[in-house]
């Protein structure tokens, strides 16, 4: 059985598996669409009980049946009733790390370390598709994953797994030109993170990570006293509204859009990438021998010769500041819509 939380609408809805919606069968039972129920047990000793969805079958005395109280809460015919309780945010202490491969004095184990100034890099060289490997010192529920860059990847694949179970994606990137990258995606109970790095940012010639982030910050689902729980919950207690066809059409179109905002920052992260990689070509057109170009050497090319004077004097009145400008605020806009929409 497995521990409930909850998590942003949006979020869940986003994740598009289904995981935020529920049916309240007149028997009571609240089944997920895997088929299971939730349940809470009741203890004596604790404040609250933890609810658990399992299987549908289990007999737990009444705490797996459950109805609509006329202050709407949720109550099981155990007596308790369900409530939110937020939990702080807080990082998971990795246990160990490993990689395909490493320069001498570049250890994966450098990833845990807290210096800035000591990190892990890939064997130059080798090419693309290395792989960190991130092994957790306790089950959880995975919610954000954030990666310093000593050299950047421009593409990666972020992937979780249980103990005995297959890898699984958590979340990919394209198009990435920062030097910390913020992710959330389709969270699951893992132990274990895996970093897949597919493509080198630019001219580099390995990948290099200087730290590694992992948070988990659950709100769980529990039951307690009824009384109790309307007055230590702030309205955490009212869970369940009545069914509204506004609800749908609002889950809908938020369905449909957000799979486009993620392509769109995609798209933008690419495009940035690929202005950044021909930076050294443009910077040829700002030398000093390109724009002394005398008009006169345009005697025999075909273009008039007025026309080649216009053309070199817009690119005189071109500064490369302004272009390394207009590259720092894409990479600001890529990151702050990151870190706001995925």
């Amino acid at each position: 059985m497995f521990q409930v939380t909850a998590e942003p609408c949006d979020e869940a809805i986003g994740a598009n598996d289904g995981r935020e919606v529920f049916t309240l069968f007149p028997d009571g039972m609240i089944q997920s669409v895997g088929n299971k129920c939730i349940a809470a047990t009741y203890d004596s000793k604790a404040n609250s009980a933890p609810t658990k969805l399992g299987s549908c079958d289990l007999n737990i005395g009444g705490g797996n049946r459950w109805h609509l109280t006329k202050d709407s809460q949720l109550m099981s015919a155990n007596g308790l009733c369900m409530v939110l309780e937020s939990s702080p945010s807080f990082e998971s202490n990795i246990a160990s790390v490993t990689a395909t491969s490493h320069v001498d004095g570049y250890s994966p184990e450098l990833i845990m370390d807290a210096s800035k100034d000591r990190f892990w890099k890939s064997v130059p060289g080798q090419g693309a598709y290395e792989s960190i490997v991130i092994d957790l010192d306790r089950p959880m529920r995975v919610r954000s994953i954030t990666i310093e860059w000593k050299y950047i990847s421009s593409e990666y694949e972020i992937q979780y797994a249980s103990e005995t179970g297959p890898w699984k994606r958590f979340a990919r990137q394209s198009g990435n030109i920062a030097t910390k990258s913020h992710l959330f995606g389709h969270s699951g109970i893992a132990t274990k993170l895996r970093i897949v790095m597919k493509e080198m940012f630019g001219l580099n010639d390995a990948f290099g990570v200087t730290a590694i982030h992992v948070t988990d910050a659950p709100l769980y689902i529990t039951a307690m006293d009824c009384e109790r729980a309307s007055f230590a919950s702030e309205g955490g207690n009212i869970l369940f509204f009545r069914y509204s066809s506004v609800y749908k059409r609002i889950t809908s179109s938020l369905s449909s859009v957000l799979p486009l905002a993620h392509a769109s920052i995609a798209d933008l992260g690419i495009a940035v990438s690929q202005l950044s990689r021909v930076m050294p070509e443009l910077s040829t057109c700002f030398s000093k021998s390109f724009l002394s170009l005398n008009v006169t050497h345009t005697k025999d090319s075909k273009l008039p010769v007025h026309i080649k004077s216009n053309v070199i004097d817009r690119i005189s009145n071109i500064d490369s500041d302004q272009l390394d400008d207009f590259i720092n605020t894409a990479r600001s806009i890529v990151t702050s819509a990151e870190s706001h929409t995925l």
